[in-house]
Parts: C-alpha cells; structure tokens; sequence
C-alpha cells in the first residue's frame, strides 16, 4: 500500500500542487508556441518531370523521349510506376514510390539520372524540370487587381511587394503567378534571304555565336592570375539588329536588321491569370516551419497595409488563401469545444455526484489537455486538422477514468476512511481496471499509428494526440484526481438521499431487470448488433470526408491542344453559364496553366495551352436550393456537361487528403 505513484503522490502532495501549477503553465507555454498550419506536413511519394521539346509531335515525345527516360525509372529505388503524358511541344512524367522507402534517397537518384540522360535526348529538348515538392502548398496566395492595368504593371507591384514581404520573419519565400514571359521575335524577309544565299539556320547559328559567356583562359600577371571570360551576351534588340550576317566587300556588310524586323513581345502562349473576369497577378507565400503561423500572419498583414499606402488607389489586394485566418479559425473552434466539455463535465458529475466531486474530474480536461500539448511540443507534432480532430476526439474520453477514480474515492470515504487513505484504497482498487480500459481505446487508435502510407502520414496527428491525451488522462487519474479528492472531498451527509436520486433509480431498474430477465437481454444485445451491422452497410464509406473549404474547382480542357485562345473562350463560356447561380461569390482563373496550389489536395498540372482551372467561392449560408456543397457542384457539373462547347469540364469540391480520382484503372 505505501508504494506507487498514487501513494507518493499524496505524501509529497505540495509538491504535486506545485507539479500541477508547473504542468499548467507550461502547457499553456506549449499552446501558445506551439506550430500551427491548416494541414499536415506531408512528403507524398511521387514526383513530376516536364520536358520541353518545341515543334516535337506527341509521337515523337513518346519514341525518342519518354519511352528512353521510363526505362531509366524503373531503376530508382522503391518505383511503383510511372504515367505519362505527350502534347505537342511538350510532355510530363509522373512517377511514383512505393510506400516505406527513403523518398529523399530516391529522389537523388533521380537526379542523378536526369543529369546523366540529357545527353542520349535529342538537341532538340530546351529544358527537363523536376519537381519533387508536389505537395508543397503556399500558406497564402494574394490576388492583385486593378482596371486598366497592364499584366506587366500589375507584376511590378507583386515584385515589389514580394521583396518587402519576404523580408518578415517567418515567410522563406514568394512566387509570382502572372508575370507574363517576353520573347524577342524576328521576322525574316524570305526574298532577302534568298538574295544574299542565306538560310534561317544560318541567321539562327550567328545569333547563338553572339550569344555566349564562356571562359577563356588566364593571364599571368606576374604577380598572379586573372582569370579572363568571354561575355558577349545579348542584352538589347539594337545588339541582335546589329550582328553581321555576310561581309560583301567594299565596307557593305549584311546585318540582322536589314533583312529582318526585331521586336520584343509576350509570349502569345503564356498562362495568363485572372479575377472575376480582371486581369490578376497572384503571389504565392510560404511560411517557414515549426512556426506559429497565425502570428507571422499578423505580421504580413500589417505589412500590406503599409505598402498599399504606397500604391494607386485602383489596384485592389484579396486573400484566395489565407492559412492563418483558417488556422485561427480551427483553433478558436476547438477552445469553444474545450469549454463547452468543461461545462457539461461539471453539469453531468454534478448531477450524479455533487459539486465537489464535479470540480475535481473537471481539473482532469486542463491537465490532460496541458500534458498532450507538451507531448506534441517536444515530438514536434503541429496543431493542424488532423491533430486538432485528435484533440477533440479525445475531449470526451479524458475525464472517464477521474470519474472512476473520484467514485471510488467517495464510496470509501463515506465508508468511514480518512480522506487519504480512501484516497489511496480507492484509487489502487480501480487502477488496473482504468489501465486497461484505457489501453483497450489506445490499442484501437494504433493501427492509424503503424500506417506506412500517404494516408498514414497525412492522419498521423489523430492517432498520435489521442494516445497522448489517454495516457494523461490516466497519469492525472492516479496522481492529481486523489490528491485534490483527498484535500476537498467530504463524507455525503445523506447518502440515502443520493441513492434515491431519480437518475439512479432510473439505472437501478435497467440493472436489475437486464439480470432478472437474462435471456432476453442476450437475445436483445444480439438484436442490436445484427441492426447495427446492417446499418453500417447502408451508410455511406468514404476514405476521408471533405474539407470543409467553401471553394469549388472546374478543371477545364480545351479540344484544340496548341490554341491557348480557344482555352480562354471555354473558360469564358463557363463563367457565363455558371454567373446565374446566386450562391457563388468570387472566382479565380488560370488560362494555360493551374492555379498556385491552393489545397493540399489539389494536384499540379503541367503548364499546356489547352488546360485552365478556376476556383469558385460559395456560400451556402442563405440558399433555399442546395441544402449541401455536393449538391451545389452537382448542379453545375450538369450545367456544363449540357452546354459546354469546345472542351470538358470537372467539378470538384476539395478533398481531405484524398490526392486521385474516385476510380482509376491502370493497365
């Protein structure tokens, strides 16, 4: 009897009040820096290779490209398989690992073999681009507007407000979206051309030799070496106009510009990015991790309001995401959870049991709750959707084992024994009976523990932070619930009073009965089950729900594959079908591209001018249509399945960490 935890617990009880104050605080300590996101960190095993091949046919992408990178693959370690696609000028390998191997090992062999293979691809391939952070999603993505502005004006403003907002503590970087590339363009006058016996790939040769930075050697200087470069870069249209062509004597030489016209212009095929039907420029941050992120964004906030003092009165700044607003939101829901389960923890024991009782097994939630938030501090586990669904998952478990515990502690203590010494009886006569109730829900959360998958990895946190509030929930059960039992619990003064009580009662009949009439409470319990199991088959299996986002994403696909104008008229066709339904508010365009990665779940596409993506807000709030979101994205997939011409188009609502299509067959 005089040993245990429970039994030095209550012997050196001023040192566990002081225990529960130090845990208290630094819990909260823990809470409060504690780093926050909107979804877990997630390192998905597969990455994306675009290759660029201009004027290379699907076919000839296939037979001289991608068949001759696939094999080289399949030697990578742990390759599960590879899909690929072929355009015109263009294609793009998606492969993938299998789960459980060291993806950071493999992706350096991809590397590697990208490196090694460029030399077997034909010239003709300008560019390999490898992208191995797939999942990596901005924390914000900020939409500048203005009527009347330029793409060009509008990526000025981004860039500079990228290199303001970059500077703040906590944000690694910002990406522009919109920034419309320029190329120069020359126009060969043929019949000039043919006058002078030149070819395009004569006038293509000079241009490439003009266009050079190469180093060329030393020059001993005596008192050491220079090291000397050749630099002949092209950097204005006047310097292309004046390479010479041909030398026909008597000071007469034949240069670019006299026969061919030099100009600078867009790229006619770059993604081009627009708001409710304006011309946009996106810029997409990333915060840094194990960072509270709802504090950075208080910064960053503050920050745009400085620098739009700074700017015309008609450009306009709108969040499409904003991580630490739904963070914040995330959080206060589960303090409002944390609450309210306090509360009705104190009403519930407080009916069944009386106010002291109530307030003890009350202290329990705090504590429990305080202990898991040090637990996933020092694992370095983050306060994100998964694990905050863990935390209130949990909420209803923690003060199971405290009312036991405080039961038990008053049945002796009404029994005549000294508060700690029924403190101490109560507690070690129910402790392995918690224990293991305790274990029995811990071992039923474990196997989402032990998942060796993307899944597994994306729900770690629900696991992980329920198995952590359980076992504090036990540890508090033991140790604090029969101290302050002992310091404030008193013997009942009418306990038949408390045994009449009509809850009681209520119970004491169903007990009795249930063992009066044996066979048929058997027979009953087996009823239930056999009800239960057909109810279960009637529900709706889903892996994981939707995310409770109000956005809604058409990925549109255009049936002329090189024509970036024709995929412009399909996404205004769509705008123009879906502009009479009231519950959508603001919408987001990319032409020739995706959007900046706005959800996790939302997989990248390579840049083509036959695909565009938009994201459209809803608020379901006052509508007497939809009674749900997947009512509302059934509705307007129906529209454009009916009316679109030129292309298709896929609603989606965004999914919880679900990253393919409901059904995919691979051959």
């Amino acid at each position: 009897m005089d040993k245990g935890m429970t039994f030095k617990a209550i012997k050196h009880r001023k040192l566990t009040l002081f225990m529960i104050f130090v845990t208290l605080i630094a819990g909260i300590y823990s809470y409060i820096f504690l780093p926050r996101q909107e979804s877990p960190d997630l390192n998905a095993p597969g990455a994306q290779i675009f290759i660029l091949y201009p004027g290379a046919s699907p076919t000839e992408l296939e037979n001289y490209v991608v068949d001759v990178i696939e094999v080289e693959l399949a030697e990578i370690t742990g390759f599960d398989y590879a899909q690929s696609v072929m355009k015109s000028n263009m294609a793009s390998i998606m492969i993938m690992l299998e789960d459980g191997v060291d993806i950071e090992a493999s992706w350096d062999e991809l590397d590697d073999i990208i490196a090694d293979i460029k030399s077997e691809l034909p010239s003709g391939v300008t560019n390999i681009i490898v992208n191995t952070k797939i999942m990596e999603t901005p924390g914000m993505i900020i939409g500048i507007t203005g009527e009347g502005h330029s793409y060009e004006e509008l990526a000025d403003y981004a860039d500079a407000f990228k290199r303001d907002l970059a500077k703040i503590d906590g944000v690694t970087r910002f990406d522009i979206y919109g920034d419309l590339a320029r190329e120069i363009e020359i126009t060969v006058d043929h019949e000039l051309l043919n006058r002078y016996n030149l070819t395009l790939n004569d006038v293509a040769l000079m241009i490439s030799s003009e266009n050079v930075t190469m180093p060329t050697g030393t020059i001993d200087s005596g008192s050491g070496k220079i090291e000397v470069s050749l630099d002949a870069e092209l950097e204005s249209i006047e310097a292309i106009e004046n390479i010479n062509l041909i030398n026909l004597g008597l000071g007469k030489i034949i240069r670019i510009k006299d026969i061919a016209i030099v100009e600078e212009r867009i790229d006619a095929d770059a993604p081009r990015f627009e708001k409710n039907g304006e011309k946009a420029v996106y810029l997409a941050g990333y915060f840094e991790d194990a960072l509270n992120i709802v504090m950075v964004g208080e910064d960053v906030e503050e920050k745009i309001e400085t620098l739009k003092k700074n700017l015309p009165s008609d450009i306009e700044f709108s969040f499409m995401v904003y991580q630490p607003h739904d963070v914040e939101k995330s959080i206060g829901s589960f303090m409002v959870n944390l609450m309210q389960a306090i509360i009705f923890v104190i009403i519930v024991v407080f009916i069944g049991m009386g106010w002291r009782n109530a307030m003890v097994v009350s202290t329990v939630i705090p504590l429990s709750i305080g202990l898991t938030m040090i637990a996933m501090s020092t694992m370095g586990v983050k306060l994100e959707q998964m694990s905050i669904s863990g935390l209130i998952i949990a909420l209803g478990m923690l003060v199971d084992n405290a009312i036991v515990v405080s039961d038990a502690i008053q049945f002796h203590i009404d029994q005549g024994n000294d508060n700690f010494k029924a403190a101490l009886i109560g507690t070690k006569e129910v402790a392995f009976s918690i224990m293991t109730s305790t274990l029995t829900t811990i071992f039923a959360f474990m196997p989402l523990l032990l998942l060796d998958s993307t899944v597994g990895k994306f729900i770690y946190g629900v696991p992980y932070v329920v198995t952590a509030a359980l076992i504090a929930s036990y540890l508090c059960a033991m140790i604090t619930t029969p101290v302050i039992a002992g310091m404030i619990f008193r013997k009942t003064v009418n306990p038949q009073r408390r045994d009449n009580s009509r809850i009681r009662n209520i119970f004491n009949r169903l007990l009795k009965g249930s063992l009066k009439y044996k066979k048929r409470t058997i027979a009953l319990s087996i009823l239930f089950v056999i009800v239960t199991i057909f109810s279960v088959r009637g529900m709706e299996a889903i892996l994981l729900p939707k995310a409770d986002k109000p956005i809604i994403q058409i990925d549109l696909t255009s049936e002329f594959a090189t024509d970036i104008d024709k995929t412009e008229v399909l996404v205004d066709q769509t705008v123009e079908m879906l502009s009479d339904i009231e519950e959508l508010n603001d919408y987001y365009v990319s032409i020739g591209s995706n959007l900046p990665k706005f959800y996790l779940s939302v997989m990248y596409r390579a840049p083509s001018p036959d695909i565009a993506q938009i994201a459209y807000e809803f608020d379901l709030s006052e509508s007497n249509r939809f009674s749900s979101k997947e009512e509302l994205q059934v509705y307007m997939q129906s529209i454009l399945s009916r009316n679109l011409v030129g292309g298709t188009a896929s609603t989606m609502l965004l999914e919880l960490g679900n990253f393919s299509k409901p059904i995919e067959v691979k051959v």
